[in-house]
């Protein structure tokens, strides 16, 4: 039947991948790490990545972009963008160009936790980035990217805090007055 041969097909494929992650797990033992091993098959690789992280408690996600042609290479994949969506853990995308020796690290950081994303995250993105650091003696930078764009409410929000902070400050006395959903900010 059908099911029968995709079946075995399937568990061939599973079996190859199986014997190469155990012959890498067996050389990381030999150098004295505490390595292990899995194969999953899913259509979602990134969803399943990310529900097999969360279950296993991973503190850092690493993963391989896989690019074939010269757009690919402009591009990622769909599981790249899954992965860069819903994993909730540090993530670490590589490309496959072979070793480098590389001297500066960047941990791209979120202090104003946007989009609802939790506070710890900054901080597992920085635990796993001075951990780096130390193990291949990198430089590290910290980085924060700020849209120039702010809605009226986070200004109205961001205003209001730097008011009860500093009410004297000059540089409030510059900013003009904007209502948000009928209320004054000033």
């Amino acid at each position: 039947s059908g099911g029968g041969i995709l079946s075995e097909a399937r568990e061939l494929v599973l079996a190859n991948r199986r014997k190469r992650l155990e012959d890498w797990v067996a050389q990381l033992e030999a150098e004295g790490f505490v390595a292990d091993c899995n194969v999953l098959w899913s259509e979602k690789g990134g969803l399943e990545l990310t529900r097999y992280a969360e279950d296993n408690e991973a503190d850092l996600v690493i993963g391989l972009t896989r690019p074939q042609t010269r757009w690919q290479r402009l591009t990622l994949s769909n599981e790249d963008w899954q992965l860069i969506r819903y994993c909730p853990k540090p993530l670490l995308l590589v490309k496959p160009q072979g070793r480098r020796s590389y001297r500066r690290l960047l941990a791209a950081v979120d202090p104003l936790h946007a989009d609802d994303k939790p506070a710890s995250l900054d901080h597992r993105i920085l635990d796993a980035a001075e951990h780096m650091r130390e193990l291949h003696d990198l430089e590290l930078q910290v980085i924060n990217v700020v849209t120039p764009v702010l809605s009226a409410a986070v200004i109205a929000s961001a205003m209001a805090r730097s008011r009860s902070r500093s009410a004297s400050s000059p540089i409030l006395r510059e900013i003009p007055t904007c209502a948000v959903d009928g209320s004054s900010t000033r």
